[in-house]
């Protein structure tokens, strides 16, 4: 599922532009479940990883984004803004749309 990554170098040089949607996540996550979920992730982490070292991007602007989240049970209260930006650096800009969920799903309507 990674071989699309191996066109980054030529795409880059031809358009200055890629976008590109990791589909394995998404599917593993609404078919399969947290723990290839989480798999995918850390396995397209190490291939963009091993990409990014193998590119000269330092004068690339990169934006990562996803379709939705997910949650599989585990809530988790964090700041995830600042912890990015303590892991990142000052020349980051996060923006982050939480999920929101109801206490009560019997409220929806009156919620709404």
């Amino acid at each position: 599922m990674f071989l699309p990554l191996l066109n980054v170098p030529e795409l880059l040089e031809t358009y200055g532009v890629i976008e590109f949607y990791w589909l394995a996540t998404d599917a593993l996550g609404h078919l399969m479940g947290p723990k290839l979920y989480e798999a995918s992730i850390r396995r397209f982490d190490r291939y963009f990883g091993n990409l990014v070292k193998k590119l000269n991007l330092d004068e690339v602007n990169l934006i990562l984004y996803c379709d939705h989240g997910m949650s599989f049970g585990r809530f988790i209260n964090a700041d995830q803004g600042k912890e990015i930006e303590r892991i990142a650096g000052d020349d980051l800009e996060v923006f982050i749309h939480p999920n929101v969920y109801l206490k009560d799903p019997d409220k929806k309507d009156k919620v709404a």
